[in-house]
């Protein structure tokens, strides 16, 4: 499966910020997103695009295995929202909705392999990630990157590395625009270093990161 280097898969798109940037450098993309009235909403805000094939909504989770679960819907914000309850809780009460999962393995599958894909999903994307083991490197996306910091994060960077990945980044996050993930590749912030010289950030009250990987030629 050829690597489309006009593609960026977007998942947890949420109110599709990023999605916009995405569409506005050039790209085609893939926008994930298993809450109905955001799915809605971004096929409404991106009628144009889809219309012309360069945007697409995927109305799913993102998880480790396939099927129909529970979505916690966070009340305080839908960022917060997560296959997690006690991530989507963290600020407030939750809705619990019925939402379908596939594997980012389908994902790759259906909609080919991006140049960057963005993983979003408050506290799964480890499990998300867990969709690219056993690929050859020419099947993975370039550019990659994740949330950092919840539970599961420690084992994000062995599997990445073991998939290929050999240049590493972390991107402060809280110092970008609210809800934007900011540029990925070689315009995020920072220089690619490699997995065993990584540092790991360190907790600090209102930042949060995320892990940036490439995979080299």
């Amino acid at each position: 499966m050829a690597r489309q280097d006009d593609l960026v898969i977007d998942v947890g798109a949420n109110l599709g910020l990023d999605t916009a940037a995405y569409l506005a450098q050039g790209y085609r993309v893939v926008a994930i997103e298993p809450i109905p009235s955001l799915a809605a909403l971004l096929r409404e805000t991106f009628r144009t695009q889809i219309d012309a094939q360069r945007a697409e909504v995927l109305e799913v989770a993102v998880g480790h295995t396939s099927g129909r679960t529970t979505f916690y819907v966070s009340r305080e914000s839908t960022v917060y929202s997560s296959l997690t309850q006690k991530h989507a809780a963290r600020e407030g009460g939750v809705e619990e909705i019925e939402v379908e999962v596939v594997t980012l393995a389908e994902v790759l599958a259906r909609c080919g392999v991006p140049h960057y894909l963005k993983v979003d999903t408050e506290g799964g994307e480890q499990a998300a990630l867990e969709g690219l083991r056993g690929r050859a490197s020419g099947d993975l996306p370039r550019y990659l990157s994740a949330e950092w910091g919840w539970d599961g994060s420690a084992e994000m960077l062995p599997l990445l590395t073991a998939c290929g990945y050999n240049g590493f980044k972390f991107v402060d996050q809280g110092l970008l625009p609210y809800l934007t993930s900011g540029p990925f590749g070689e315009d995020a912030a920072g220089e690619w270093v490699a997995p065993g010289a990584l540092a790991l950030p360190a907790a600090t009250p209102g930042h949060w990161y995320d892990l940036h990987g490439k995979m080299g030629d």
